[in-house]
């Protein structure tokens, strides 16, 4: 008699997935995971320094409207802490040399910085702003 085999050589239904398609699966799955995690983080970390520079942008308005207004004159090689949040510094430097082509008008870059910030560090929001200078309103204001 016969014994019928217990292996048999044509079709054959399988029901599960072996140890190295789950392992290439659980792979795929991490690193589209992982991927997804820091592209979450930089999104992040670029969001919170836009609204760092919208806030900055919003010091630097209520600044020259400080000064624009009357109230003070535009300060010439300043600074200090920003008055509605004091995270800020301002400083103020001439940003360009004088030009003998026109007399009494001089250049002022405005720069918002975090006050944490060093110095030597790019400035969040850096305005130029065009005033009369001190030496030619000084001169008119003699005449």
């Amino acid at each position: 008699m016969r014994r019928k085999s217990t292996i048999s050589s044509g079709s054959c239904t399988r029901r599960g997935l072996t140890l190295i398609e789950v392992a290439a699966g659980v792979l795929i799955l991490s690193t589209l995971l992982v991927a997804t995690l820091i592209a979450f983080q930089r999104h992040a970390r670029q969001t919170r320094h836009a609204q760092r520079v919208l806030e900055a942008v919003a010091a630097a308005d209520n600044l020259l409207g400080t000064w624009f207004s009357g109230a003070e004159a535009v300060p010439r090689d300043a600074g200090g802490l920003v008055a509605d949040d004091e995270s800020f510094s301002w400083r103020t430097r001439p940003a360009h040399a004088a030009a003998p082509e026109l007399p009494g008008i001089e250049v002022v870059r405005l720069e918002i910085n975090e006050e944490s910030a060093a110095d030597d560090l790019k400035p969040l929001v850096a305005v130029d702003v065009v005033v009369g200078s001190a030496t030619g309103s000084d001169d008119d204001a003699a005449n």
